[in-house]
């Protein structure tokens, strides 16, 4: 059987094409000499619906009946089918046509299947189908890059006479894009699969540029446009925001917010100056639009409520670090409800008020004259008699006025009567009517001993009238109080003494008695008459604490626990615990807290009288204050407990090791700890340099506990030798200690005159303090020391103002061969009883100095830095400009430190007291210096200071917190540099490079100091 498209129908037009996909031989049963049955696997149907098929059902015997089968049914000849010896031809072929075909034959009695096939169509449009490009529309920013992808699908057979290709826009055509484009690259991943990548998109006009993926068969194509817009970033603009709404209380609320801006915004809300929170009772729904660079929020309210969703809302839109925002005055609308607590009024001045209503109502007032209550505070306005107020009732503010309250000033002459007042909005209105009653007369007085009373308690109140008169009975709220319809009721009265009095006790007080007691009588001429007063029960409830939370401080002067505590009666005082221990011997009570806040005062816990529940911690830290905090409340009611977790975080702090050169002796093994403080805990990790100066080298370490490594070296080598350093992270910083590590150096003498001392020429001095030897010649003897006023103190160290005897004489500086020899003989008289006087027995001269020393709690670390710090001023030299060293006493139990005593301060205390006299002028203005500051006098002080730091760079020292502060003003106002305790020596090289974490001035410091950590003589001015 052969199956083959008519070529010779003459009805098929010049464009139809036949395809043969493709062709595979199948055979059954065929006699020997039978012709091959040749199968087309495709049919195409052309759109016009005439394209004719014929099957080829020839056999060796011409005679033989053929029988053509569809799916196992005949298929008779006739209409579309016919037969044409054994060839059949279906014309006009549709895709009903599909389905198995088979060739029977009958000869005889046998009938035998030449062949069978399954012949499927595919319409000539499907071949080629429109391509799918993703995305349709992209959004990118100006100089970033981005891809197109484009997709058809095609049938494998028909792969190769398919093209794709990519065309871009040009002046309103679309140009093909070349292989050599820069700005473009096409890649094939596969048939009928491309991707264009624009590198490097430059800016294109608001509605964008197209680009144009084409497929195309033989003669025939399709096209796909997607759509590029590159734009450069800009801010967000809000374009659509509603200023204000209208909405009634319970509608649904539904506003939406759109913001522009590229790159797209995220738009959040901000309710009366917080975050909106979604949930309950709000929605938020967020909608982005690429092509349009807009983002929009939807927030739905489902059902509203005043006040609670009343008021400003803002519209926040962010990209980066731009924004921009909008409000919205949301207006919650509802009737307005009266405050009607207060209905019986026995004073002049009466008001109505709404306790909630938006907008805010108007009032009117209304009035009618009812001299029954007088003798019956239960009698009940008339509807009919109602009038307006007089004129001679002042309304505040006036009618017309929307407010919250209205105020009637009644005349003295007014009698008793009803009061109307109502409230009306554009939602509705409400209204409240109110008893006034004239109350008292000269003749008649209520007594007690208190007007506010606890529940629980007993209410206990008189009425006296001064002449014999009757009492008509006790009312509250207008209604008469009874012992036989409130068994906690009693009331006595009785006549004495020409005084009518009646008394009414009330027991067990509730909330529910707080109200106007009037009581009311009739006098002695029959008048009717009465008093009142307002009483006040207080609800009694046990103490709740509320908003007690978890809390973290850092890098704060103070931090407050505040217990906030609702309870009747009020505790007087709050119980606070740390970690379950009390903390009441530890707190400091202040009448106030001074306006510079905690900064003068101690770290520490501190409370203000009068003010309860409020826990003040003055300098938080980590290691004192950081934990667990329980308040603890009572009152007769019952007893509360709530705990919060204060969290003090601090940057890393390296404790240990300090930054030192440790000698070593190869082959011996050695140690080192790395502790330090800090919160949360920090990393902590040794690293070695490596020869290129990075710290790259790992380390043998072990962890000690969670706050400290340790360094292990076995046994040095010459490989261990070099820079160290210890770093420690957390959250909040870094912290980094840096130690040299170094083989024991071949020492040499340096020799002086009548000293020597041991040098190593590899180390710098500073390095070599704690190795040097201390030169006596510097003692002075402690007896001759008489200690007086602190003049100033750190955390460990203190300066004393002293008096020195007969140091005016010691100069142990000078080594010529008398001042030696007095030197020794002053400290021969230590222990004699001739102390104070010279070997002629001449008395000292008494001198003023500063005594620099250690307070008890200083550390040994704290006397190293010290002692290192006198070695540095011995070292240092002497000069009129910097606070000269006179001696040290070091052999008993501190160490002195004896400087020169400058009467006048420090120069910025001076400065600031002589603020008020200075004048900005050469000209000398007055021949008494205490009363003279000019600009002359501040170039004399800057002279003399730069002579001061000159000295120091001379002698390779640099000073690195040079401030007003630490210059000392002495006598004459010569100004002297003072403070070596940051200073460092350079004599190896011109510059200091810090490698610790310790506290800098950073106010006074320079650039390359600030950022690079260097310092040099320059860096000192």
């Amino acid at each position: 059987m052969r199956m083959t498209s008519a070529r010779n129908i003459q009805s098929i037009r010049p464009m139809c094409v036949v395809v043969l996909a493709m062709f595979f031989s199948f055979q059954t049963g065929l006699p020997v000499n039978a012709t091959s049955c040749f199968i087309f696997k495709l049919v195409i149907i052309e759109m016009n619906g005439t394209t004719d098929m014929t099957i080829d059902c020839n056999t060796t015997d011409l005679n033989a009946n053929v029988t053509l089968l569809l799916n196992n049914d005949i298929l008779p000849v006739g209409g579309r089918v016919t037969l044409h010896k054994q060839v059949f031809t279906i014309h006009n072929i549709t895709t009903s046509d599909y389905g198995q075909y088979d060739c029977v034959t009958r000869s005889g009695s046998s009938t035998k299947v030449w062949c069978q096939t399954t012949v499927p169509f595919i319409r000539k449009e499907e071949l080629v189908r429109y391509p799918k490009v993703t995305p349709e529309v992209k959004v990118i920013g100006a100089g970033t890059s981005t891809n197109f992808t484009c997709k058809v699908k095609v049938e494998n057979s028909f792969q190769k006479y398919f093209t794709l290709k990519w065309f871009r826009e040009e002046n309103g055509t679309h140009v093909e894009i070349r292989q050599d484009d820069t700005m473009y690259r096409q890649t094939v991943v596969s048939y009928g699969h491309s991707v264009l990548t624009i590198i490097n998109a430059q800016p294109t006009p608001r509605e964008g540029v197209t680009f144009r993926c084409q497929v195309t068969y033989r003669d025939t194509a399709s096209s796909f446009y997607p759509r590029l817009i590159v734009v450069e970033d800009f801010p967000p603009n809000i374009t659509e925001l509603k200023e204000s709404v209208i909405v009634k209380e319970k509608d649904m609320l539904s506003q939406h917010c759109t913001a522009r801006s590229f790159p797209l915004s995220n738009i959040t809300w901000i309710y009366n100056g917080a975050e909106l929170l979604v949930g309950n009772h709000y929605i938020v729904l967020q909608n982005i639009n690429e092509q349009w660079l807009t983002s929009t929020s939807y927030l739905i309210i489902k059902s509203t409520s005043f006040p609670r969703d009343n008021g400003t809302y803002t519209c926040v839109a962010k990209n980066g670090n731009s924004s921009d925002e909008k409000n919205m005055e949301v207006s919650i609308d509802t009737v307005p409800f009266l405050d009607k607590s207060h209905s019986l009024w026995t004073n002049r001045r009466i008001y109505c008020q709404v306790s909630r209503s938006n907008p805010l109502p108007t009032f009117k007032w209304q009035y009618q004259r009812d001299p029954c209550l007088n003798f019956n505070p239960e009698c009940k306005p008339d509807k009919s008699r109602w009038s307006d107020l007089p004129a001679s009732f002042a309304v505040s503010p006036p009618s017309d006025d929307a407010t919250r309250r209205s105020t009637v000033a009644i005349p003295k002459d007014t009698e008793s009567g009803f009061f109307r007042c109502k409230a009306t909005n554009r939602e509705g209105s409400a209204e409240n009517v109110m008893k006034f009653f004239v109350s008292g007369t000269n003749s008649a007085r209520i007594t007690m001993t208190t007007k506010e009373y606890d529940e629980e308690g007993v209410l206990n109140m008189s009425c006296v009238m001064t002449c014999k008169g009757k009492m008509s009975g006790w009312y509250k709220d207008g209604r008469e109080l009874l012992a036989a319809t409130d068994p906690r009721i009693n009331i006595t009265s009785g006549t004495e003494s020409g005084l009518t009095w009646t008394n009414l006790v009330v027991k067990k007080l509730t909330a529910n008695d707080s109200g106007v007691y009037i009581c009311a009588a009739t006098d002695c001429q029959s008048r009717p008459l009465n008093v009142s007063e307002d009483i006040k029960v207080n609800k009694v409830f046990p103490p709740t604490i509320l908003n007690f939370k978890n809390q973290t401080a850092y890098n704060q002067i103070s931090t407050e626990l505040f217990c906030n505590i609702s309870a009747h009666p009020m505790p007087s005082q709050v119980h606070w615990f740390k970690a379950g221990l009390p903390l009441e011997d530890q707190i400091e009570y202040l009448n106030r807290l001074l306006s510079s806040g905690c900064e003068t005062h101690s770290p520490g816990f501190y409370r203000i009288n009068g003010v309860v529940g409020k826990l003040i911690i003055c300098k938080p830290a980590d290691l004192l204050h950081t934990g667990f905090y329980t308040c603890n409340v009572a009152n007769r009611k019952g007893e509360i407990n709530a705990t919060a977790f204060l969290n003090v975080l601090e940057n890393p702090v390296v404790l240990r090791p300090a930054n030192v050169t440790h000698l070593v002796k190869l082959g011996e093994p050695w140690n080192s700890t790395c502790q330090v403080t800090g919160n949360p805990v920090p990393k902590i990790e040794w690293k070695r340099m490596d020869g290129n100066g990075k710290g790259n080298v790992a380390v043998n370490q072990k962890w000690e506990n969670n706050k400290e490594v340790v360094l292990l070296l076995e046994s040095v080598s010459e490989q261990d030798i070099g820079t160290y350093f210890c770093i420690a992270v957390n959250s909040k910083g870094i912290a980094v200690a840096f130690m040299e590590l170094d083989r024991c150096a071949i020492l040499m003498f340096v020799v002086g005159i009548g000293k020597f001392l041991l040098v190593d020429p590899a180390r710098t001095l500073q390095d070599q303090c704690g190795n040097l030897s201390y030169d006596p010649s510097w003692e002075f003897p402690e007896e001759r020391l008489t200690l007086g006023e602190v003049l100033g103190s750190g955390a460990f160290g203190e300066v004393i103002k002293a008096e020195a005897f007969g140091i005016a004489d010691f100069h142990p500086r000078c080594e010529s061969a008398e001042k030696v020899k007095r030197r020794s003989k002053m400290l021969r008289r230590i222990s004699s009883s001739r102390l104070y006087q010279d070997s002629s027995g001449s008395p000292y001269v008494k001198t003023t100095v500063a005594v620099k020393t250690l307070k008890k709690n200083a550390k040994p670390e704290d006397f190293d830095d010290l002692a290192s710090e006198l070695k540095i001023l011995i070292h240092v030299g002497e000069h009129k400009n910097i606070v000269n060293l006179l001696g040290a006493c070091t052999k008993g139990d501190r160490l002195f430190i004896i400087m020169e005593y400058a009467p006048n301060g420090n120069l910025l205390m001076f400065l600031r007291k002589k603020r008020e006299i200075y004048e900005p002028t050469w000209i000398t203005t007055t021949n008494n210096p205490e009363n003279e500051l000019t600009i002359r006098n501040l170039v004399v002080f800057a002279y003399q200071i730069a002579r001061g730091m000159e000295f120091l760079a001379s002698k390779q020292c640099i000073h690195r917190d040079l401030a007003a502060r630490n210059v000392l003003v002495g006598e004459d106002y010569v100004m002297k540099v003072a403070d070596f305790g940051l200073a460092r020596n350079i004599s190896k090289r011109d510059m200091y490079v810090k490698q610790t974490q310790g506290v800098l001035p950073i106010k006074w410091m320079a650039m390359e100091s600030l950022f690079d950590r260097v310092y040099t003589e320059k860096s000192d001015v």
